[in-house]
Order: structure tokens, then C-alpha cells, then sequence
């Protein structure tokens, strides 16, 4: 009679309870493998717009990669079929993220696949070191034929010549910059500047930020001392060098300029 109860109070528990039928968990399918491809671990790149190249292979297909830097999630990317993982590993995906590092330093780089159905896979990571010096690149200019066209970018445009920082009454904070893309194919202008001090010629890292399109081919971006130059340190003139980098809208480079100083940053206390 005891078996008999014990075996009722089991079949209860396993009716209105999950202890003999748990629901499937959310686990990653088997062979579902990511690497990075560019860059690579451990390896030091410029200051500049650079395109990360990532892979995933599986058997139940992939759907999309998420790319991370340093813990925070920058974007979602659908794949592209690129050909066969072989038996174990089903079909290869590629992706492919275009990324603007803001400042020189090291950066931790993860990239995560999620099969068709199911949840994320494990992350792959490679560490990388920006360095604080961009590419500097000569602008070559070539005569042009019927089938080649120049790619050109203007002369940039400042608002003011003279920036300071400090008190008020002292002169401008703000800076805008203008430059102009001659040709369609430049889809977005990357500005990289630092300060470069007029009587030690110490220099400050090198920041990117991302210019704004505006009318006619003209993309604009704006600077503010107070805020824009946080390692100005004790210069009390310092050059204001840019350079702008020019991208096509895959997100590779087109040209760039040689490095520019127009501009003179000055700090006012009197």
C-alpha cells in the first residue's frame, strides 16, 4: 500500500510539475564556431576608420553577429553566405563592421554569432592597441581620362583662426570646420585632430570625431575648447592640427588629407 502511494504522489509530481519533462533550455547548437579575422590578437592599428572581418560557421545557418567593444554593444550585423564549413561546420558566414576608434588605446574587440532559432554563441575577442599617431598619407593627384575621375577634397574652411580656452571675454570657444567632397563617390569625412604645442612641440593623442553632411558637398563638424580638448595640459598656444580621412559607403578609405595647422589654440585666465 506505501509503494502504491509512493508511486501516486510521482505521477502527480511529474503532471503539474517539470521534475520529469523540464522544458528545452536556451543552449548554443553544436559547431556553432565565430573568429575573428581582422584584426588580428594582439596587434596595434592607427587612428583611423578601420573595418572589422569576422567569420561564423554552422550547421543550422547563422543570423546575425553582434559586435561588442570593451563590454559595450555597438551593433547587430546581418551575414553574408560566403561557402561551405565542411560537414561538422555547415555553411560559413561572413561579417564585416565598420568602426571609428575615438581615441588612442587598448580596446577589447568581441564578436558573437546567434544560429537560425536559437541564442547567442560563445564571444571571440581579439585585444588591439590603437596607436596615438594616424596614418599620414601623401594625396596623390592624378591627371584625369574619360574613364577615371579625381577624387578631390577642398581646402577646409574655419570659422575662426584664433580658439580660446578660459574665462569668458577672451575671444571665441567654438570652431566649426567646413570641407567639401568634389566627388559622389565620398560618402562620410572622418576629422582627426590634436593640439601641438607652439613652443615645446609636445603633442596631445589624436581624437576622431565623425563630420556632419551638410549642403553642395560640404560636411561640417564643430569644436568646442572647453570641452573638445580635454588634454590641452599647460599649453598656452598650441596649433590645432587635422587631418580628414574621406570613406566611401562600404566604409572604406577614398583619400585623405596631409596633416593640417590652421588654426590657434590659445588659454585666457587674465
Amino acid at each position: 500500500m506505501v509503494r502504491k502511494k509512493r508511486l501516486l504522489i510521482l505521477v502527480l509530481i511529474c503532471i503539474f510539475g517539470a521534475a520529469c519533462n523540464p522544458g528545452p533550455t536556451a543552449t548554443p547548437p553544436p559547431n556553432l564556431q565565430t573568429w575573428i579575422d581582422k584584426p588580428l590578437d594582439g596587434s596595434t592599428i592607427p587612428l583611423a576608420p578601420y573595418q572589422l572581418l569576422f567569420h561564423a560557421a554552422s550547421p543550422n545557418g547563422v543570423a546575425e553577429f553582434e559586435v561588442s567593444i570593451n563590454g559595450v554593444v555597438l551593433d547587430t550585423v546581418a551575414p553574408t553566405m560566403t561557402g561551405s564549413g565542411g560537414e561538422e561546420y555547415g555553411t560559413l558566414f561572413l561579417g564585416k563592421h565598420n568602426w571609428i576608434p575615438s581615441a588612442p588605446g587598448t580596446y577589447l574587440i568581441a564578436v558573437r554569432a546567434k544560429s537560425s532559432g536559437g541564442p547567442y554563441g560563445s564571444p571571440a575577442m581579439a585585444q588591439v592597441t590603437i596607436s596615438s599617431e594616424v596614418e599620414e598619407e601623401e594625396v596623390a593627384l592624378v591627371a584625369a581620362t574619360p574613364t577615371e575621375e579625381l577624387v578631390l577634397l577642398s581646402l577646409p574652411e574655419y570659422s575662426v583662426k584664433n580658439l580660446y580656452h578660459g574665462r569668458n571675454g577672451c575671444g571665441t570657444k567654438e570652431l566649426t570646420i567646413r570641407i567639401m567632397a568634389s566627388n559622389p563617390e565620398i560618402h562620410s569625412i572622418v576629422l582627426f585632430y590634436r593640439l601641438s604645442d607652439v613652443e615645446s612641440e609636445a603633442k596631445t593623442g589624436w581624437t576622431s570625431l565623425a563630420m556632419n553632411p551638410a549642403s553642395a558637398g560640404y560636411f561640417a563638424a564643430t569644436l568646442q575648447s572647453e570641452s573638445d580638448f580635454p588634454d590641452y595640459k599647460d599649453y598656452k598656444q598650441a596649433n590645432i592640427q587635422v587631418q580628414f580621412v574621406a570613406l566611401d559607403s562600404e566604409g572604406e578609405e577614398v583619400t585623405r588629407t596631409d596633416v593640417l595647422s590652421d588654426v590657434l589654440f590659445e588659454v585666457c585666465y587674465q
